[in-house]
Protein backbone atom coordinates (compact mmCIF):
# COMPACT_ATOMS: atom_id res chain seq x y z
CA UNK A 1 0.00 0.00 0.00
CA UNK A 2 1.28 3.45 -0.84
CA UNK A 3 1.51 6.14 1.76
CA UNK A 4 -1.78 8.02 2.25
CA UNK A 5 -3.46 6.10 -0.53
CA UNK A 6 -6.76 7.77 -1.38
CA UNK A 7 -8.01 10.98 0.15
CA UNK A 8 -8.36 10.11 3.85
CA UNK A 9 -9.01 12.98 6.21
CA UNK A 10 -6.01 12.81 8.56
CA UNK A 11 -7.98 13.02 11.77
CA UNK A 12 -11.51 11.88 11.15
CA UNK A 13 -10.01 8.53 12.10
CA UNK A 14 -9.12 8.09 15.74
CA UNK A 15 -5.55 8.28 17.03
CA UNK A 16 -5.24 4.51 17.42
CA UNK A 17 -6.00 3.95 13.75
CA UNK A 18 -3.66 6.73 12.63
CA UNK A 19 -0.74 5.44 14.71
CA UNK A 20 -1.18 1.92 13.35
CA UNK A 21 -1.10 3.28 9.78
CA UNK A 22 2.04 5.36 10.43
CA UNK A 23 3.86 2.43 12.04
CA UNK A 24 3.00 0.18 9.09
CA UNK A 25 4.15 2.78 6.55
CA UNK A 26 0.64 3.20 5.10
CA UNK A 27 0.52 6.85 6.14
CA UNK A 28 3.09 9.61 6.28
CA UNK A 29 3.49 11.47 9.58
CA UNK A 30 4.82 14.49 7.72
CA UNK A 31 1.85 14.65 5.39
CA UNK A 32 -0.51 14.28 8.33
CA UNK A 33 1.31 17.06 10.14
CA UNK A 34 1.21 19.45 7.18
CA UNK A 35 -2.51 18.86 6.70
CA UNK A 36 -3.18 19.53 10.38
CA UNK A 37 -1.05 22.68 10.32
CA UNK A 38 -2.95 23.97 7.29
CA UNK A 39 -6.27 23.23 8.99
CA UNK A 40 -5.08 24.96 12.18
CA UNK A 41 -4.13 28.08 10.22
CA UNK A 42 -7.62 28.20 8.71
CA UNK A 43 -9.46 27.60 11.98
CA UNK A 44 -9.75 31.16 13.23
CA UNK A 45 -9.52 31.40 17.01
CA UNK A 46 -9.06 27.68 17.72
CA UNK A 47 -5.25 27.84 17.58
CA UNK A 48 -3.15 30.71 18.88
CA UNK A 49 0.23 29.41 17.70
CA UNK A 50 1.71 26.45 15.84
CA UNK A 51 4.91 24.65 16.77
CA UNK A 52 7.69 25.47 14.27
CA UNK A 53 9.36 22.16 15.15
CA UNK A 54 6.33 20.04 14.20
CA UNK A 55 7.21 19.26 10.57
CA UNK A 56 10.78 18.25 11.41
CA UNK A 57 9.51 15.95 14.18
CA UNK A 58 7.03 14.31 11.81
CA UNK A 59 9.69 13.90 9.11
CA UNK A 60 11.94 12.14 11.62
CA UNK A 61 9.14 9.71 12.46
CA UNK A 62 8.78 8.84 8.77
CA UNK A 63 12.53 8.23 8.50
CA UNK A 64 12.46 5.89 11.46
CA UNK A 65 9.43 4.06 10.09
CA UNK A 66 11.21 3.60 6.74
CA UNK A 67 14.19 2.08 8.57
CA UNK A 68 11.93 -0.36 10.37
CA UNK A 69 12.60 1.13 13.79
CA UNK A 70 9.95 0.68 16.49
CA UNK A 71 7.68 3.65 16.99
CA UNK A 72 5.65 4.75 19.98
CA UNK A 73 1.95 4.19 20.64
CA UNK A 74 0.99 7.62 19.26
CA UNK A 75 3.25 7.47 16.21
CA UNK A 76 2.61 10.42 13.92
CA UNK A 77 -0.66 11.40 15.65
CA UNK A 78 -1.30 15.18 15.43
CA UNK A 79 -1.86 16.54 18.95
CA UNK A 80 -2.78 20.00 20.25
CA UNK A 81 -2.22 21.35 23.77
CA UNK A 82 -3.98 24.04 25.76
CA UNK A 83 -1.94 27.21 26.11
CA UNK A 84 -1.35 26.57 29.80
CA UNK A 85 1.16 23.80 28.99
CA UNK A 86 4.74 24.75 28.13
CA UNK A 87 6.04 23.76 24.70
CA UNK A 88 9.77 24.35 24.22
CA UNK A 89 10.45 27.45 22.15
CA UNK A 90 6.87 28.72 22.30
CA UNK A 91 5.24 31.44 24.38
CA UNK A 92 2.82 30.44 27.13
CA UNK A 93 0.08 33.08 27.34
CA UNK A 94 -2.73 31.55 29.47
CA UNK A 95 -5.12 33.65 27.41
CA UNK A 96 -3.52 36.92 28.53
CA UNK A 97 -2.58 39.72 26.16
CA UNK A 98 1.06 39.53 27.28
CA UNK A 99 2.77 36.09 27.41
CA UNK A 100 3.72 34.82 30.85
CA UNK A 101 7.01 33.47 29.50
CA UNK A 102 8.66 31.70 26.61
CA UNK A 103 9.26 28.07 27.52
CA UNK A 104 12.78 26.73 27.42
CA UNK A 105 11.70 23.12 27.89
CA UNK A 106 8.56 21.07 27.37
CA UNK A 107 6.08 20.53 30.16
CA UNK A 108 6.02 17.00 31.59
CA UNK A 109 2.85 16.25 29.62
CA UNK A 110 4.27 17.42 26.29
CA UNK A 111 7.52 15.52 26.92
CA UNK A 112 5.56 12.30 27.43
CA UNK A 113 3.55 12.88 24.27
CA UNK A 114 6.74 13.37 22.26
CA UNK A 115 8.29 10.25 23.80
CA UNK A 116 5.31 8.32 22.41
CA UNK A 117 6.04 9.84 18.95
CA UNK A 118 3.00 12.10 18.90
CA UNK A 119 3.46 15.29 16.84
CA UNK A 120 2.56 18.41 18.80
CA UNK A 121 1.32 20.90 16.21
CA UNK A 122 0.43 23.88 18.38
CA UNK A 123 -1.32 25.60 21.26
CA UNK A 124 -5.05 26.14 21.55
CA UNK A 125 -7.23 28.93 22.89
CA UNK A 126 -8.44 29.14 26.49
CA UNK A 127 -10.14 31.46 28.97
CA UNK A 128 -7.76 33.76 30.81
CA UNK A 129 -5.91 31.76 33.51
CA UNK A 130 -8.46 28.99 32.95
CA UNK A 131 -11.00 30.73 35.17
CA UNK A 132 -14.14 31.07 33.01
CA UNK A 133 -16.00 28.52 30.89
CA UNK A 134 -16.74 30.13 27.54
CA UNK A 135 -13.55 29.19 25.68
CA UNK A 136 -12.96 32.86 24.83
CA UNK A 137 -10.40 35.46 25.91
CA UNK A 138 -10.53 39.27 25.60
CA UNK A 139 -8.56 40.63 22.68
CA UNK A 140 -8.39 37.25 20.93
CA UNK A 141 -10.27 36.00 17.86
CA UNK A 142 -13.43 34.13 18.88
CA UNK A 143 -13.06 30.35 19.21
CA UNK A 144 -15.96 28.66 17.37
CA UNK A 145 -17.86 25.50 18.19
CA UNK A 146 -17.46 23.22 15.15
CA UNK A 147 -20.28 20.94 16.31
CA UNK A 148 -22.88 23.67 16.88
CA UNK A 149 -22.27 26.75 14.70
CA UNK A 150 -22.98 29.98 16.54
CA UNK A 151 -22.62 28.38 19.96
CA UNK A 152 -19.83 28.68 22.50
CA UNK A 153 -17.40 25.74 22.64
CA UNK A 154 -17.18 25.85 26.44
CA UNK A 155 -14.07 26.32 28.50
CA UNK A 156 -11.65 26.83 29.75
CA UNK A 157 -10.11 24.25 27.38
CA UNK A 158 -12.41 25.22 24.54
CA UNK A 159 -9.75 25.44 21.83
CA UNK A 160 -8.59 21.88 22.46
CA UNK A 161 -12.15 20.57 22.26
CA UNK A 162 -12.78 22.52 19.06
CA UNK A 163 -9.53 21.26 17.50
CA UNK A 164 -10.69 17.65 17.86
CA UNK A 165 -14.28 18.42 16.88
CA UNK A 166 -13.11 20.20 13.71
CA UNK A 167 -10.90 17.29 12.70
CA UNK A 168 -7.68 19.31 12.98
CA UNK A 169 -6.08 16.87 15.42
CA UNK A 170 -6.92 13.42 16.71
CA UNK A 171 -5.98 14.16 20.32
CA UNK A 172 -5.78 17.31 22.42
CA UNK A 173 -4.74 18.10 25.96
CA UNK A 174 -6.55 20.37 28.39
CA UNK A 175 -6.72 21.08 32.08
CA UNK A 176 -9.73 20.32 34.26
CA UNK A 177 -10.32 21.73 37.73
CA UNK A 178 -14.09 22.13 37.86
CA UNK A 179 -15.14 20.91 34.42
CA UNK A 180 -12.83 22.70 32.00
CA UNK A 181 -12.38 19.56 29.87
CA UNK A 182 -15.71 17.86 30.31
CA UNK A 183 -17.98 20.84 29.58
CA UNK A 184 -16.31 21.77 26.26
CA UNK A 185 -16.18 18.08 25.33
CA UNK A 186 -19.93 17.89 25.86
CA UNK A 187 -20.71 21.07 23.94
CA UNK A 188 -18.38 20.15 21.05
CA UNK A 189 -19.62 16.52 20.90
CA UNK A 190 -16.26 14.82 21.50
CA UNK A 191 -14.97 12.53 24.25
CA UNK A 192 -13.36 14.36 27.17
CA UNK A 193 -11.63 12.63 30.08
CA UNK A 194 -10.51 14.25 33.34
CA UNK A 195 -7.80 12.05 34.85
CA UNK A 196 -7.50 11.47 38.59
CA UNK A 197 -5.99 14.34 40.52
CA UNK A 198 -2.28 13.71 41.03
CA UNK A 199 -2.09 10.89 38.47
CA UNK A 200 -0.12 12.97 35.93
CA UNK A 201 2.79 15.31 36.65
CA UNK A 202 1.87 18.94 36.10
CA UNK A 203 5.42 20.31 35.86
CA UNK A 204 5.38 23.06 33.23
CA UNK A 205 1.62 23.53 33.39
CA UNK A 206 0.37 26.84 34.80
CA UNK A 207 -1.80 26.21 37.86
CA UNK A 208 -5.32 27.37 38.57
CA UNK A 209 -5.93 25.58 41.90
CA UNK A 210 -3.16 23.05 42.60
CA UNK A 211 -5.20 21.10 45.15
CA UNK A 212 -7.71 20.22 42.40
CA UNK A 213 -6.02 20.71 39.00
CA UNK A 214 -5.99 17.64 36.75
CA UNK A 215 -4.89 16.85 33.21
CA UNK A 216 -7.59 16.09 30.68
CA UNK A 217 -7.70 14.48 27.24
CA UNK A 218 -9.98 15.17 24.25
CA UNK A 219 -10.39 12.42 21.68
CA UNK A 220 -12.66 10.86 19.12
CA UNK A 221 -12.96 7.58 21.05
CA UNK A 222 -12.65 6.22 24.57
CA UNK A 223 -9.88 3.89 23.43
CA UNK A 224 -7.84 6.93 22.41
CA UNK A 225 -8.32 8.37 25.90
CA UNK A 226 -6.94 5.10 27.27
CA UNK A 227 -3.89 5.26 24.99
CA UNK A 228 -3.22 8.87 25.96
CA UNK A 229 -3.67 8.13 29.66
CA UNK A 230 -1.15 5.30 29.48
CA UNK A 231 1.33 7.53 27.67
CA UNK A 232 0.89 10.17 30.37
CA UNK A 233 1.70 7.59 33.04
CA UNK A 234 -1.74 6.75 34.40
CA UNK A 235 -1.73 3.21 35.73
CA UNK A 236 -4.07 1.16 37.85
CA UNK A 237 -6.50 -1.77 37.79
CA UNK A 238 -8.81 -2.10 34.83
CA UNK A 239 -10.98 -5.08 35.78
CA UNK A 240 -14.67 -4.27 35.47
CA UNK A 241 -17.93 -6.16 35.74
CA UNK A 242 -19.80 -7.06 32.60
CA UNK A 243 -22.76 -4.98 33.74
CA UNK A 244 -21.63 -2.14 36.00
CA UNK A 245 -24.08 -0.89 38.61
CA UNK A 246 -25.00 2.67 37.75
CA UNK A 247 -25.50 5.28 40.44
CA UNK A 248 -27.70 8.29 39.69
CA UNK A 249 -27.62 11.33 42.02
CA UNK A 250 -30.98 11.75 43.68
CA UNK A 251 -31.07 15.55 43.67
CA UNK A 252 -30.02 16.69 40.20
CA UNK A 253 -32.73 19.36 40.12
CA UNK A 254 -31.99 20.62 43.63
CA UNK A 255 -29.17 22.93 42.53
CA UNK A 256 -31.06 24.55 39.68
CA UNK A 257 -33.22 23.70 36.66
CA UNK A 258 -32.02 21.59 33.77
CA UNK A 259 -32.77 22.33 30.17
CA UNK A 260 -35.81 20.14 29.29
CA UNK A 261 -33.94 18.54 26.40
CA UNK A 262 -31.02 17.59 28.65
CA UNK A 263 -33.31 16.28 31.39
CA UNK A 264 -35.34 14.25 28.90
CA UNK A 265 -32.29 12.76 27.20
CA UNK A 266 -30.80 11.75 30.55
CA UNK A 267 -34.05 10.14 31.70
CA UNK A 268 -34.24 8.14 28.47
CA UNK A 269 -30.59 7.09 28.90
CA UNK A 270 -31.16 5.81 32.44
CA UNK A 271 -34.32 3.98 31.37
CA UNK A 272 -32.45 2.38 28.48
CA UNK A 273 -29.65 1.17 30.77
CA UNK A 274 -32.23 -0.36 33.13
CA UNK A 275 -33.89 -2.12 30.19
CA UNK A 276 -30.49 -3.54 29.23
CA UNK A 277 -30.16 -5.16 32.65
CA UNK A 278 -28.01 -2.64 34.51
CA UNK A 279 -28.80 -2.08 38.16
CA UNK A 280 -29.76 1.58 38.68
CA UNK A 281 -29.39 2.94 42.20
CA UNK A 282 -30.03 6.38 43.61
CA UNK A 283 -27.00 7.84 45.38
CA UNK A 284 -26.56 10.80 47.68
CA UNK A 285 -23.85 13.05 46.30
CA UNK A 286 -22.99 16.66 47.07
CA UNK A 287 -22.55 18.08 43.59
CA UNK A 288 -21.35 21.54 44.68
CA UNK A 289 -19.13 20.93 47.70
CA UNK A 290 -19.14 23.64 50.32
CA UNK A 291 -15.84 25.48 50.42
CA UNK A 292 -14.80 24.66 46.87
CA UNK A 293 -15.30 28.18 45.56
CA UNK A 294 -13.20 29.67 48.35
CA UNK A 295 -10.40 27.18 47.70
CA UNK A 296 -10.41 28.05 44.00
CA UNK A 297 -10.28 31.80 44.54
CA UNK A 298 -7.58 31.63 47.22
CA UNK A 299 -5.32 29.30 45.23
CA UNK A 300 -5.57 31.20 41.93
CA UNK A 301 -4.88 34.45 43.78
CA UNK A 302 -1.86 33.02 45.60
CA UNK A 303 -0.21 32.26 42.27
CA UNK A 304 -1.33 35.08 40.00
CA UNK A 305 -2.56 38.16 41.88
CA UNK A 306 -0.13 41.00 41.29
CA UNK A 307 1.90 39.01 38.76
CA UNK A 308 -0.30 39.24 35.66
CA UNK A 309 -2.73 41.75 34.21
CA UNK A 310 -5.94 40.02 33.12
CA UNK A 311 -8.93 41.96 31.86
CA UNK A 312 -11.77 39.45 32.22
CA UNK A 313 -14.16 40.89 34.85
CA UNK A 314 -15.02 37.62 36.61
CA UNK A 315 -11.36 36.71 36.90
CA UNK A 316 -10.46 40.13 38.30
CA UNK A 317 -13.13 39.72 40.98
CA UNK A 318 -11.85 36.25 41.88
CA UNK A 319 -8.26 37.48 42.21
CA UNK A 320 -9.37 40.34 44.43
CA UNK A 321 -11.51 38.10 46.63
CA UNK A 322 -8.80 35.47 46.94
CA UNK A 323 -6.17 38.07 47.80
CA UNK A 324 -8.26 39.37 50.69
CA UNK A 325 -9.17 35.94 52.07
CA UNK A 326 -7.73 35.22 55.49
CA UNK A 327 -5.64 32.08 55.97
CA UNK A 328 -8.10 30.72 58.53
CA UNK A 329 -10.96 30.96 56.05
CA UNK A 330 -8.95 29.11 53.44
CA UNK A 331 -8.00 26.38 55.92
CA UNK A 332 -11.64 25.95 56.90
CA UNK A 333 -12.64 25.73 53.22
CA UNK A 334 -10.05 23.03 52.59
CA UNK A 335 -11.42 21.05 55.53
CA UNK A 336 -14.97 21.41 54.25
CA UNK A 337 -13.97 20.05 50.84
CA UNK A 338 -12.09 17.15 52.42
CA UNK A 339 -15.11 16.29 54.58
CA UNK A 340 -17.40 16.41 51.54
CA UNK A 341 -15.00 14.10 49.67
CA UNK A 342 -15.06 11.61 52.53
CA UNK A 343 -18.87 11.57 52.54
CA UNK A 344 -19.04 11.38 48.74
CA UNK A 345 -16.98 8.17 48.65
CA UNK A 346 -19.95 6.36 50.19
CA UNK A 347 -21.83 6.81 46.90
CA UNK A 348 -19.76 3.98 45.43
CA UNK A 349 -20.82 1.45 48.08
CA UNK A 350 -23.65 0.26 45.86
CA UNK A 351 -22.52 1.59 42.48
CA UNK A 352 -19.56 0.94 40.21
CA UNK A 353 -19.96 4.18 38.31
CA UNK A 354 -21.99 7.37 38.79
CA UNK A 355 -23.87 8.78 35.80
CA UNK A 356 -25.30 12.24 35.25
CA UNK A 357 -25.44 14.81 32.45
CA UNK A 358 -22.16 16.57 31.79
CA UNK A 359 -23.82 19.97 31.65
CA UNK A 360 -27.33 21.09 32.62
CA UNK A 361 -27.71 23.16 29.47
CA UNK A 362 -26.94 22.64 25.77
CA UNK A 363 -24.24 24.72 24.07
CA UNK A 364 -25.27 28.37 24.62
CA UNK A 365 -25.04 31.05 21.94
CA UNK A 366 -22.18 33.56 22.02
CA UNK A 367 -24.62 36.27 23.02
CA UNK A 368 -25.70 34.42 26.18
CA UNK A 369 -22.62 33.08 27.99
CA UNK A 370 -23.49 31.04 31.09
CA UNK A 371 -22.18 31.73 34.57
CA UNK A 372 -19.36 29.49 35.76
CA UNK A 373 -21.47 27.98 38.59
CA UNK A 374 -24.24 27.10 36.15
CA UNK A 375 -22.03 25.63 33.43
CA UNK A 376 -20.06 23.58 35.96
CA UNK A 377 -22.99 22.51 38.11
CA UNK A 378 -22.53 18.82 37.35
CA UNK A 379 -18.75 18.76 36.90
CA UNK A 380 -17.50 20.48 40.06
CA UNK A 381 -17.85 17.41 42.30
CA UNK A 382 -15.28 15.26 40.50
CA UNK A 383 -12.86 18.19 40.54
CA UNK A 384 -13.26 18.72 44.29
CA UNK A 385 -12.99 15.01 45.10
CA UNK A 386 -10.10 14.22 42.74
CA UNK A 387 -12.14 11.60 40.89
CA UNK A 388 -11.64 10.64 37.25
CA UNK A 389 -14.60 11.61 35.09
CA UNK A 390 -15.40 11.24 31.42
CA UNK A 391 -17.89 12.92 29.11
CA UNK A 392 -19.13 10.91 26.13
CA UNK A 393 -21.46 12.31 23.45
CA UNK A 394 -24.60 10.29 22.85
CA UNK A 395 -25.87 10.37 19.31
CA UNK A 396 -26.20 10.61 16.47
CA UNK A 397 -28.95 13.17 16.49
CA UNK A 398 -28.47 14.33 20.10
CA UNK A 399 -25.69 16.95 19.94
CA UNK A 400 -27.13 18.75 22.96
CA UNK A 401 -26.57 15.84 25.36
CA UNK A 402 -23.47 14.15 26.70
CA UNK A 403 -23.29 11.56 29.47
CA UNK A 404 -20.81 12.06 32.30
CA UNK A 405 -19.48 9.06 34.20
CA UNK A 406 -17.41 9.22 37.40
CA UNK A 407 -15.43 6.65 39.38
CA UNK A 408 -13.36 6.75 42.60
CA UNK A 409 -9.91 8.32 42.52
CA UNK A 410 -7.28 6.11 40.91
CA UNK A 411 -9.76 3.98 38.96
CA UNK A 412 -9.26 5.76 35.65
CA UNK A 413 -8.91 2.62 33.55
CA UNK A 414 -11.93 1.01 35.16
CA UNK A 415 -13.91 4.15 34.34
CA UNK A 416 -12.86 4.01 30.69
CA UNK A 417 -13.90 0.37 30.52
CA UNK A 418 -17.28 1.27 32.01
CA UNK A 419 -17.64 4.11 29.51
CA UNK A 420 -16.92 1.85 26.55
CA UNK A 421 -19.34 -0.83 27.72
CA UNK A 422 -22.18 1.54 28.56
CA UNK A 423 -21.91 3.61 25.39
CA UNK A 424 -21.68 0.46 23.23
CA UNK A 425 -24.82 -0.85 24.94
CA UNK A 426 -26.65 2.45 24.46
CA UNK A 427 -25.75 2.46 20.76
CA UNK A 428 -27.51 -0.85 20.18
Amino acid sequence: MTRDAGTHDPVRQDATTIAEAVRSGARSAERLCRRSLAAAAAAGGVFWAVDPAAVAAARDIDRRAARGEPLGPLAGVPVAVKDSFDVAGMATTLGLRTPVHRAGVDSAVVARLRSADAVVIGKTSMDQLGWSMTGQAPGRPPCPNPAVPGALPGGSSGGSAAAVAAGIVALAIGGDTAGSVRVPAAWCSVVGMKLSHGSVRLDGCAPLAPSMDSVGVFARSVRDCRSAAEVLGVTGPDRTSARPRVGVPSDLEAHGPMDPGVAGAFAITVERLADLGHTIVEVALELRPRGMGRVLTREIAERWAGHVEPDEPGLLSALDLGSRMEAAAYTLARRSVALAASHAAAAFAGADVIALPTAPIPPPPFASPPSVPDASRFTRAAGAYGWPAISVPLGPGRPSFALQLMSPQGKDHQLMNHAERLTEALAC
